[in-house]
């Protein structure tokens, strides 16, 4: 029942993104800027302006860090024991530590948990945002060996997720209402949201492919980004003063594949994306399997 009612819909949706993808060949960057620009900030100000802000919204922040950190010193030290080069380490790093919390993790965070789990996803993803712009891009930028290391810092400034949250941290903390003029258009944009990025998610899977799969690497990033992650985040609640529902959101989108926007960084900046892309292709269609049982044993 987990997977027909959870996971059917959302690869449904994923689904006609793919098949659109396919039959029309679209050009995703438009869709994708909209999305970042428009669409993500209003839910996220929406998320935190709705939120009840307590102690546990700090925990998210303090976990969604340590994990990162973790994820990195695995792949470093991996990396250093089988001699790869900068490039293969980077590209790695893209292809483990983040993952899919936005396109994937909300979608099926609402189906499993309803608003209550939505929260605590959306902000989840709001982080999980910010870290690909800064470290993410970093190590996309180091892999290709480009010379723009600096650029994540100016990156982060331009994207407004971050200004829409903290825009909604502030009415929260103000305890000021939005007129109803302004109520209506920003509940119609944060909920075409979900679906919007479920849509672009299909679209992008549409555009990978396995060709020249380096099987080792590629096994290592898929596996560490669907077993030991959540793995992780596991000792994580435990250390942390976090319970219920944010714990299982936690350990949900731990376990999500890994973020499509990283196959975007990667061709980008030219950072092996023949391992990330195979790496986002295998751990999304794997998780077919391993995200329902999660579920089913979270439930």
């Amino acid at each position: 029942m987990v997977f027909l009612n959870i996971v059917v819909p959302v690869f449904i949706v994923f689904g006609a993104g793919y098949l659109v993808q396919k039959l029309f060949h679209l050009e995703l960057r438009s869709l994708s800027t909209t999305i970042i620009y428009i669409l993500s900030p209003f839910l996220a100000f929406k998320t935190f302006y709705e939120a009840d802000l307590n102690m546990d919204t700090f925990y998210l922040v303090i976990y969604a860090f340590s994990l990162t950190i973790v994820l990195l010193a695995l792949i470093y030290a991996y990396s250093r024991i089988r001699k790869h080069s900068t490039e293969d380490y980077c590209a790695l790093v893209l292809g483990t530590v983040f993952m899919n919390a936005g396109n994937y993790g909300v979608p099926v965070a609402l189906f499993a948990f309803g608003d209550a789990g939505l929260h605590t996803a959306v902000i989840l993803m709001v982080i999980q945002s910010l870290s690909m712009s800064t470290v993410g891009i970093y190590f996309a930028a180091k892999g290709g060996d480009k010379g723009e290391k600096l650029a994540p810092w100016r990156r982060v400034l331009k994207i407004p997720i971050a200004y829409g949250a903290l825009l909604g941290v502030g009415f929260n903390s103000l305890s000021l209402s939005l007129p109803e003029t302004l109520e209506r258009p920003v509940n119609l944009i944060s909920d075409a949201t979900i679906p919007m990025v479920m849509l672009l998610l299909g679209m992008q899977l549409a555009n990978i492919t396995l060709k020249n799969m380096q099987i080792e690497k590629v096994t290592v990033a898929v596996v560490a980004r669907l077993f030991i992650s959540p793995l992780i985040a596991l000792v994580l609640i435990w250390i942390l003063p976090v319970s219920g529902m944010v714990a299982k959101v936690i350990l949900l989108i731990a376990a999500m594949p890994t973020a499509a926007n990283t196959t975007i960084y990667a061709l980008q900046f030219n950072t092996k994306p023949n391992i990330v892309t195979s790496t986002t292709l295998l751990s999304t269609l794997l998780s077919v399997v391993t995200i329902p049982v999660l579920i089913h044993l979270l439930l």
